[in-house]
């Protein structure tokens, strides 16, 4: 997974994941060696932008749309099960990591898209930014962070339920109203001026503050329980679903 760090301190990352539900065990596997490299790099690395500059045939600018369900096929539940545990793994990376996550949306971030954002320290979004969650058209649940969020952190948890329950797909002007996004600008250029503004006076903060308000934050985050709960539910789904 490609990335690059400017002056600035600022990490930016392309997901370069394809197209509509090809977040599979291979992009997992190369997300998660990206955190990976760009980690030990705090202190000269601030923050990260995690954006995507991907189109599909049809046009339709994509950030992540959706988990490879098809990779899945001749998986045992057990298999699919572990999976959906690696991918918790790897969001749950991006909530307690020393560097500020900062996500850019100008396109369609369903599911595990989606649950990328609910992660983020911070997340911006064009006008034609779209969300959803559409696991349960698939039979399933949100299962790396989805219903944690939509229970725990969301302003209007009962709203975002009702997206959850029926897939249906919600702007960028939603997504604010809801809490999974924070900004909106007009195009990506704008979006990435004003990250780019925001991170120069973020290094003006020492780096171990930093550290210490990250660790502050990630102590509100879910506890294991609800972890299990998310399991649980997608496992129930999964069950009859197979």
């Amino acid at each position: 997974m490609k990335w690059d760090m400017d002056s600035e301190g600022l990490a930016r990352v392309d997901l370069d994941i394809g197209k509509v539900n090809a977040f599979g065990k291979v992009a997992i596997e190369a997300f998660d060696n990206m955190l990976s490299e760009v980690e030990p790099l705090f202190g000269e690395v601030r923050a990260i932008l995690i954006t995507s500059q991907k189109v599909s045939s049809k046009g339709t600018p994509i950030f992540s749309a959706g988990a490879d369900q098809s990779e899945r096929l001749d998986w045992t539940q057990d298999e699919i099960l572990q999976h959906l545990m690696r991918q918790r793994h790897v969001v749950h990376r991006l909530r307690t990591s020393k560097l500020f996550i900062i996500v850019l949306v100008s396109g369609v971030a369903l599911g595990l898209g989606a649950e990328l954002c609910a992660a983020a320290d911070a997340v911006w979004a064009t006008p034609a930014a779209r969300f959803g969650f559409p696991e349960a058209r698939l039979g399933i649940v949100p299962g790396a962070g989805g219903l944690i969020w939509a229970h725990r952190h969301c302003i209007q948890p009962r709203v975002a339920m009702q997206y959850i329950m029926s897939g249906e797909q919600f702007s960028a002007e939603m997504a604010r109203r809801l809490g999974l996004v924070d900004h909106i600008c007009q195009d990506v250029d704008q979006a990435i001026d004003n990250i780019r503004l925001w991170v120069s006076e973020l290094r003006k903060t020492p780096p171990h503050t930093q550290v210490i308000l990250k660790q502050s934050t990630a102590s509100f985050l879910p506890c294991d329980n609800d972890c299990v709960i998310e399991q649980e539910a997608y496992r129930q789904t999964l069950a009859e679903k197979l």
